[in-house]
């Protein structure tokens, strides 16, 4: 016979003979019957032995009805038992493509009674389902993601006791993971694993019967009932407590949802056995991907953090060789080329929406664009910062090797201060000229490109309004409480993980978060504006103007 027919898991059949009770071999097979004997009722046993651990799949045919069937009815699942088992199956065959891509709907949960009563023509929604449900030895580790690559262990079985080093490590921790199907023969589990907020799909059990599990309110007590659903929705709202601590851990990680089968897969399971397994199946599968993916996330962070601090050590030595003075908090500034891809995406998204804010101030013909005049036509009597005002500023020198000159782009909180400075800073260098014997540079040139003060009220509400904006997109979206939490915002946002706080603050009120009001803090948004202001302009002028302005660091 078949190896999932009744003989093949060695289950006996009553015989309603006169032969004293005696008991015939299962099977359909025309050698197994004697047909000199009277006709048989014949009704599987109620118990299925170590179904789960002999990997038998769950698309049984026998029913666990207590009624005796007619004899109508005996001969109809005889007929439908032997068609049933001369098909080939297998206990871990993927679904149908049809099958896979039907919405996971559930409908309300049919009672044990019902499901135990339906007409035996009625199909079993169960049986395709069931048919895939076997416990996975192991789980590959892919990446759709060309920036995040999967660097050691892509394959790991699925046992509790597998050493950390022995986990999937990835070159920087991820971002989003889905649980899929994977193409390889057996269809074992696929964990995809990505830098981009993506969608978080749990595909590989949607696709056999799953539906989000939702748990209860934290506030709510729940009594859960004492059988096999209530001792798994039990662990399941385990699973995804442990989700949700693991989301946080990392900051902005995004995990599959946790799932359960649908009501009419536990309504129609053959057997409290199969109840059973598939319970289990579910709660095993899931326990296995969220630590497959918490050791995967601690391995991946590890790795990130150890290329950090070598870095960080390598800048410090060089800092050391050319002397202790040269040692300062910019020894430690990441040039831009060492950033990584999220980083320099995000970064280059952050200054592109700010640009803008420099076309506003062009159109309301607040924008001084000194490429547009030559330098004897422009008056710099009109374009003076000597006053107690803010300005963005360019200033124009001679390089110190002699060969032309280059301009920077600044911001000043008061105008006049910031000339005094540069006053004395070139008093002091001619100075040094002098007692060498040089010829010292000709004065920088410093002029006002924007009064920031003296902004017509319309314009300085729409600048406004552009970054916070900006502010609140490109801010941390939660307060990071941990420095594990701030590393992992670093690592994608392209912004330091103070500038993140202070976007946040100045976009929270008081009653939204407790490091919110910074806006009620006297110079706190102008500030923060007047450097949003700098780089917007500096962008503009070298982009738009075709100008060259020189150490763009974008504070």
């Amino acid at each position: 016979g078949h190896p999932h027919s009744a003989k093949g898991r060695q289950l006996s059949l009553d015989y309603d003979g006169d032969d004293n009770g005696r008991k015939l071999p299962a099977g359909n097979d025309s050698s197994d019957e004697d047909e000199t004997k009277p006709k048989a009722k014949l009704r599987p046993k109620r118990k299925v032995e170590a179904a789960a651990a002999d990997g038998i799949s769950l698309g049984s045919s026998e029913s666990g009805n207590e009624r005796t069937p007619s004899r109508k009815e005996e001969k109809k699942r005889q007929k439908k038992k032997k068609k049933k088992e001369e098909e080939p199956t297998s206990p871990s065959c993927e679904l149908d493509r049809d099958e896979e891509e039907k919405p996971a709907a559930s409908k309300p949960v049919a009672s044990r009674e019902h499901a135990s009563r339906r007409d035996d023509n009625e199909p079993s929604t169960s049986d395709a389902v069931a048919a895939s449900l076997a416990i996975p030895a192991r789980v590959e580790v892919l990446s759709d993601d060309s920036d995040l690559l999967v660097l050691e262990n892509g394959e790991v079985q699925l046992v509790e006791n597998v050493p950390l080093g022995e986990s999937p490590m990835c070159n920087l921790p991820p971002r989003s993971f889905k649980f899929e199907t994977g193409a390889s023969q057996g269809s074992f589990p696929c964990l995809i694993v990505s830098g981009h907020r993506g969608e978080c799909r749990n595909g590989y059990l949607e696709a056999r019967g799953g539906v989000e599990h939702v748990p209860p309110e934290s506030s709510k007590t729940v009594k859960f009932s004492d059988d096999e659903v209530g001792r798994m929705d039990a662990l399941l709202d385990e699973l995804c407590r442990e989700r949700s601590l693991v989301e946080e851990e990392y900051y902005d990680v995004s995990l599959p949802q946790i799932m359960r089968p649908r009501d009419e897969l536990l309504d129609e399971a053959a057997s409290e056995k199969e109840l059973e397994f598939m319970c289990g199946f579910f709660v095993s599968v899931q326990t296995s991907m969220l630590r497959t993916i918490a050791r995967t996330l601690a391995r991946s962070f590890h790795y990130h953090v150890d290329a950090l601090m070598q870095e960080a050590q390598e800048a410090l030595d060089r800092s050391e060789k050319a002397g202790g003075d040269a040692i300062s908090l910019r020894t430690l500034l990441k040039h831009t080329n060492t950033l990584n891809p999220y980083q320099k995406r995000r970064r280059r998204a952050f200054l592109d929406a700010i640009k803008c804010i420099a076309e506003i101030l062009h159109r309301g013909g607040r924008l001084m664009n000194p490429s547009s005049y030559r330098a004897h036509e422009i008056d710099l009597s009109r374009c003076s910062m000597d006053d107690k005002k803010a300005h963005a500023y360019l200033k124009t020198e001679q390089r110190k090797s002699g060969g032309g000159t280059k301009t920077k782009c600044g911001v000043t909180y008061t105008g006049d201060a910031r000339l005094e400075f540069y006053s004395k800073e070139y008093q002091e260098e001619t100075e040094k000229a002098a007692k060498r014997g040089r010829e010292p540079r000709a004065p920088p040139q410093i002029i006002s490109v924007v009064s920031i003060d003296n902004l017509p009220l319309r314009v300085e509400r729409e600048i406004s309004a552009v970054a916070l904006d900006v502010f609140k997109e490109f801010g941390c979206p939660s307060r990071p409480r941990t420095a594990k939490q701030l590393v992992m915002f670093e690592c994608f946002s392209g912004l330091p993980a103070g500038t993140g706080l202070l976007f946040r603050s100045l976009t929270c009120t008081e009653d939204e978060c407790s490091e919110g009001g910074a806006m009620n803090i006297i110079g706190m948004f102008k500030r923060t504006l007047l450097h949003v202001i700098e780089s917007a302009v500096s962008i503009y002028l070298t982009e738009v103007r075709g100008m060259k302005i020189s150490g763009q660091v974008h504070e």
